[in-house]
């Protein structure tokens, strides 16, 4: 019963609420091309088209299937080797609406259906991945070194257990200047979150902070980043050094 109940929080509140739609969906996308495929006459773009979508589905409830445990660890790492915009959420948001797009224009039922359902998960995942991404790299500008993150992580972690809880984790980025929505918060912690236990470790922060970087960004958000960074402008922009 435990376990059913932290699966709905999970999905109505925290980090798995994208991507059980997209794992779940990549599921759906499967189906009803199928479905399509077999219904209707189809012709050589169609197939070519309906083979591609069966691979981005398959694609896509690899890159979101770690909650559920269903993810292949080697087979996941090839995809991100490949294409490594899919480690984010706003890259899989890219993902998500070009497919909708392909899809939607078949111009059959269930592609229709499914195709509008991509496009606006995409559209989603775009503008809140962006977002969140913008913020934490402000935040990742705020922080000088190591030992920054560990006085951080210290003074939120008001339990001493060990981990950041949720509520935790919005305090210490609203006493940096990152006050982020309930949608832009998500994405952010399935950016730092590795595990989706609901919970920031110690370890997840310093990894995320070492590892982030300017390329990490979306096209273009590098720029956007220097507004959300306290005090950029006075002392000199370090992003992502």
């Amino acid at each position: 019963k435990g376990d059913v109940y932290d699966l709905q929080y999970l999905v109505e509140e925290g980090p798995l609420s994208f991507r059980s739609f997209g794992f779940f969906g990549g599921f759906f996308m499967i189906l009803a091309s199928a479905l399509d495929f077999v219904e209707t006459e189809v012709d050589a773009y169609h197939r070519l088209v309906s083979i591609n979508l069966w691979l981005i589905g398959f694609i896509t409830i690899q890159v979101e299937a770690r909650p559920f445990h269903l993810q292949i660890p080697v087979l996941y790492d090839m995809i991100c080797l490949f294409f490594s915009f899919l480690r984010y959420v706003w890259g899989r948001g890219f993902l998500y609406f070009v497919a909708g797009c392909f899809q939607f224009f078949l111009f059959s039922k269930y592609n229709v259906i499914s195709g509008v359902y991509f496009m606006i998960l995409g559209a989603f995942s775009i503008v809140f991945g962006y977002r969140a991404s913008v913020r934490l790299a402000g935040l990742r500008n705020t922080i000088g070194n190591r030992d920054e993150i560990k006085f951080m992580f210290h003074s939120f972690d008001r339990d001493r257990d060990g981990f950041l809880s949720m509520s935790e984790f919005r305090e210490m980025l609203m006493a940096m200047d990152q006050d982020l929505d309930h949608n832009d918060f998500v994405a952010a912690v399935s950016a730092i979150d590795m595990d989706n236990n609901q919970m920031v470790s110690y370890e997840e922060l310093e990894a995320w902070w070492e590892s982030y970087h300017e390329s990490d960004l979306p096209p273009g958000a590098a720029y956007v980043t220097r507004a959300f960074t306290p005090g950029s402008q006075a002392s000199g922009t370090h992003l992502m050094s």
